[in-house]
């Protein structure tokens, strides 16, 4: 049996990211939808303050998770001979935590004063905080891309994980462009939640395979 250590709790961050990412995305409740008027998006954050708040800062928390998963998976790809693919993995996650931290700040800014103060900015600010959801694929693709490449050059991964990881490459990055003004290529509509779940399904099968793989040759994939 494995013996757990700082690596693999690390690797297996991205576990606690999905965790906590789910939890601080239902908790305020199902939101209205973005066709809504002000006045609808208004008495949500009003009725729903304390939960948008309480999700806000799960949500960040989740963020601290995700880089440092990510920051794990950087070094097997480093140990497995692919330091530029290592540190443009890393590089996107970054910048991930980047977009997420403004997505996370516009959120918890309307459901502290905006709503109460300004309430006629509220579907702006909403506006802000889902383009920022949906363009948040672009550097999430640098990071699934690298990694992919990086599975199909070298035998870090499985054989059976590559196309996994090149799935999760394609579908993503294509769903930064979901800006339609309504349908299923929308920030709310179906093509949005299918490469979100894509996502959160590829960071805990990653997470959950290194955790257990952690401190093991990078070319041993047959466990």
């Amino acid at each position: 049996m494995a013996k757990w250590n700082w690596e693999r709790l690390a690797a297996g961050c991205g576990i606690l990211f999905v965790v906590l990412f789910i939890v601080g995305f239902i908790i305020p409740g199902k939101p209205p939808t973005m066709s809504a008027s002000n006045a609808t998006w208004v008495h949500y954050v009003l009725s729903n303050s304390r939960e948008i708040k309480v999700g806000s800062i799960l949500l960040g928390l989740a963020l601290i998770t995700f880089v440092w998963f990510v920051g794990s998976l950087a070094a097997r790809l480093r140990d497995a001979g692919e330091p530029r693919l290592a540190a443009i993995a890393f590089g996107g996650a970054v910048a991930t935590a980047a977009v997420f931290a403004i997505a996370i700040a516009v959120q918890a800014a309307i459901a502290y004063r905006i709503a109460s103060e300004r309430p006629t900015l509220v579907k702006s600010f909403v506006e802000l905080n889902t383009v920022a959801q949906t363009i948040i694929r672009f550097p999430v693709a640098i990071t699934l891309g690298a990694t992919a490449i990086a599975a199909l050059r070298t035998g870090v991964f499985p054989k059976w994980y590559a196309p996994f990881y090149g799935l999760a490459a394609l579908v993503v990055p294509v769903g930064a462009g979901a800006l339609s003004q309504k349908g299923f290529y929308s920030p709310d509509g179906g093509y949005t939640a299918i490469s979100l779940i894509v996502f959160l399904a590829w960071t805990l099968v990653t997470s959950g395979w290194l955790a257990f793989r952690m401190g093991t040759e990078p070319g041993d994939t047959t466990a």
